[in-house]
């Protein structure tokens, strides 16, 4: 089958910065294992494998839309600005936390409002519901947003019932959500 390509879509920077996202969350990754090997931080949800599809689907959103990541979404949720000092600190549970102010695991329990970066939790798929909330929010405001969950295959085959619920519940109200 022949395919064709659209040209002229991005710019030789927007690729490079596509590209730059994905090395910072890979060096995040590899960093937090080192940490976590060395007994200096308590845990690593990593993300390995995933920074293209979470780079990729993070950056076509708006500066109005709204991420509901899982607790694997490091890449996600440096693409909505998350720096790398704001992630270690998060890491080393200091007060300056952003995320948490240093009361959470790193990478598995944080949010950043000012990101719009919705509550990340471990609790496999609950966010899920959270995220057809939020978009549905958005639509009773009058909002012109979208409502971006991701969530790994723990979701699809563990609880599986969200999933369908969710889809349902945004299908009935219209609401933004976006699922795979």
């Amino acid at each position: 089958m022949a395919t064709t390509t659209r040209t002229g879509t991005a710019t030789r920077e927007e690729y490079l910065q596509l590209h730059r996202w994905m090395c910072m969350a890979k060096a995040l990754d590899d960093r937090m294992h080192i940490l976590v090997k060395q007994g200096r931080a308590p845990f690593v949800g990593s993300s390995r494998g995933h920074e293209g599809i979470q780079v990729a689907s993070t950056a076509a959103l708006g500066a109005d839309d709204w991420l509901v990541p899982h607790y694997r979404g490091l890449a996600n949720s440096i693409v909505r600005g998350l720096t790398m000092k704001e992630w270690m600190l998060a890491v080393f549970a200091k007060a300056a936390d952003p995320l948490s102010a240093g009361r959470n695991i790193p990478g598995g329990c944080y949010s950043y409002h000012a990101l719009k970066i919705a509550p990340v939790s471990q609790v496999v798929a609950s966010w899920i519901p959270k995220a057809a909330g939020i978009a549905y929010a958005a639509k009773l405001r009058g909002e012109d947003s979208v409502t971006l969950c991701t969530f790994g295959d723990g979701a699809t085959s563990s609880f599986s019932g969200l999933i369908p619920a969710s889809r349902s519940a945004c299908s009935m109200t219209s609401a933004p959500e976006c699922l795979p």
